[in-house]
């Protein structure tokens, strides 16, 4: 039998137990990076997609700033902001499934009749 890591996170956030790999880490949760350095140690040992994700959604953040300000713990209830967002986002997921289906569907058939 192979013994997996396990440990509990203490984090408010979190506490809940984290396994394998993840509990030799530490909790994202309680990671706050400090200074630019800090920033730049970690962003050097990411790859080319997840800097690329990365990049998203600092741009996301920095558009919704613009928007409606600073984001802050207090300012939502964002158990609730992100169960609408997520419910928005897997009703315009379905809409793009659609219509990627109906799309192939239509160049499927027109490669039939060639």
């Amino acid at each position: 039998m192979r013994h997996q890591m396990v440990s509990t996170c203490t984090s408010f956030f979190c506490g809940t137990p984290c396994y394998g790999i993840a509990a030799a880490l530490p909790c994202p949760w309680k990671m706050t990076p400090t200074s630019i350095e800090h920033i730049l140690g970690v962003w050097e040992k990411l790859g080319p997609m997840e800097r690329s994700i990365l990049n998203t959604l600092a741009y996301r953040i920095l558009a919704g700033q613009r928007t409606y300000g600073p984001l802050h713990e207090k300012k939502k209830d964002w158990t609730w902001e992100a169960a609408e967002e997520s419910l928005d986002q897997a009703v315009y997921m379905a809409c793009a499934l659609v219509a990627f289906t109906e799309e192939s569907k239509r160049k499927y058939v027109s490669n039939l009749d060639k």
